[in-house]
């Protein structure tokens, strides 16, 4: 601003007012669904905020909505520099159960000269929790198989539902003998073990 003239023998006197803008806060809000917790953030505007998930045990973070995407921290640009108003942007943060696993363990026995395998459907020795397994018994040879550890059973199946670790044993014996003809030592002839 020019003030007075060249050559003024008065003085001249201008006056300007400064005038001063609060700049905003902006915000990025995290929430959860059940399973989990999400933090939240705030900063000055332009300035990249970030929030991050927690799962809870037995949970799993399955990954952002909203703002954010992805199984990392959430990490965004909020609003502009220097705004002077706020801006609030958010994310949502999703957990899924963690899936629980149990162990089965199948032994075989055999008695005497008795002969047989076991076979499991589905075939493995890890079961995610609820899983209906089925285990079956092939005597050889005209043996014949006793179950321990089932849910239920017949003469060659045996079926267990896996909400625990389970062990399960078919004890094969000769032809015509049964459990009531073991020696009075109980000895086996072998025994064998499936370990998970």
């Amino acid at each position: 601003m020019k003030v007075g003239t060249t050559g003024d023998t008065s003085s001249t006197r201008a006056s300007a007012t400064a005038r001063f803008a609060r700049l905003a806060t902006c915000y990025l809000d995290g929430s959860a669904t059940t399973g989990g917790s999400a933090s939240s953030a705030s900063g000055r505007c332009g300035s990249t905020l970030t929030i991050r998930a927690t799962a809870n045990a037995g949970y799993t973070f399955a990954g952002w909505s909203g703002v954010c995407s992805g199984t990392g921290a959430c990490s965004k640009k909020v609003g502009t520099t220097g705004d002077t108003s706020s801006t609030r942007v958010s994310a949502t943060a999703s957990f899924t159960r963690t899936p629980v696993y149990y162990r089965l363990t199948i032994s075989t026995v055999h008695r005497a000269n008795a002969s047989g395998f076991v076979s499991l459907s589905p075939g493995r020795y890890s079961y995610r929790a609820g899983t209906r397994v089925t285990v079956t018994a092939t005597p050889i040879l005209g043996s014949s198989a006793i179950w321990s550890g089932c849910d239920r059973a017949t003469a060659r199946v045996c079926t267990v539902t896996m909400n625990a670790h389970r062990s399960v044993t078919a004890t094969f014996y000769p032809p015509g003998a049964s459990s009531a003809d073991e020696d009075e030592d109980g000895a086996d002839a072998d025994a064998t073990a499936t370990p998970p």
